[in-house]
């Protein structure tokens, strides 16, 4: 083979080369986004069964786009929500747990893990996450049928305070959502500021 005939080759192999690689980066490309597409079909089919409390149904499809793309925190944290409404405590904190570690938890994944942990009588972790929600959405509201906003979590944290006997951060929550003044180093006033817990309750 001569030399122009040597140049002629190699020319062509490099072109085999960059189209083979273009090739690759086009279908890869073309593959993600049919990948994303899926999974988030799977994550707005859950959310429309969790909207309507079929959390069975909405926990295997949150679970389908979980073994579809492990990556995202968002199907973790709507599992650790269906497991906390079908009252499985353990399992809920186990995903909200695998959650914080995968891709953009959001304050939903915070919020959740804190009543979880509430419900466990974990109060100072509860009040640990609860904080985070709050600070990842001070405004935060839960997009979805549970009638869930930032102001739960003010009310959360306050029960978690006083189960820890910690009256004066109680109060402190109490306030942030209606003036309430007590003096909670007498028992009257913690009695007082008990009732006003649970008042709030059933009014927020």
């Amino acid at each position: 083979m001569n030399r122009k005939s040597k140049i002629k080759s190699s020319m062509k192999n490099i072109n085999l080369i960059v189209l083979s690689a273009s090739l690759i980066f086009f279908f890869s490309c073309g593959g993600t986004d049919e990948a994303d597409t899926v999974y988030q079909d799977l994550m707005n089919q859950g959310w429309v069964f969790f909207d309507n409390a079929q959390y069975d149904s909405a926990l295997s499809r949150f679970t389908a786009a979980r073994d579809y793309n492990i990556e995202p925190s968002e199907a973790y944290t709507a599992r650790g929500w269906c497991y906390m409404k079908l009252d499985n405590l353990s399992a809920a904190a186990s995903e909200f747990t695998l959650g914080s570690s995968a891709l953009d938890p959001a304050a939903e994944l915070y919020a959740g893990w804190a009543f979880t942990l509430n419900a466990q009588k974990s109060y100072a972790s509860s009040n640990t996450q609860a904080s985070q929600a709050l600070l990842a959405a001070p405004n935060w509201i839960f997009p979805h049928a549970l009638n869930l906003n930032a102001d739960h979590l003010h009310l959360l944290k306050a029960e978690n305070y006083f189960a820890l006997g910690d009256y004066a951060n109680s109060l402190v929550e109490v306030n942030t959502l209606t003036s309430f003044n007590v003096d909670v180093s007498t028992s009257g006033g913690q009695a007082a500021l008990a009732a006003k817990i649970e008042q709030l309750k059933t009014t927020l």
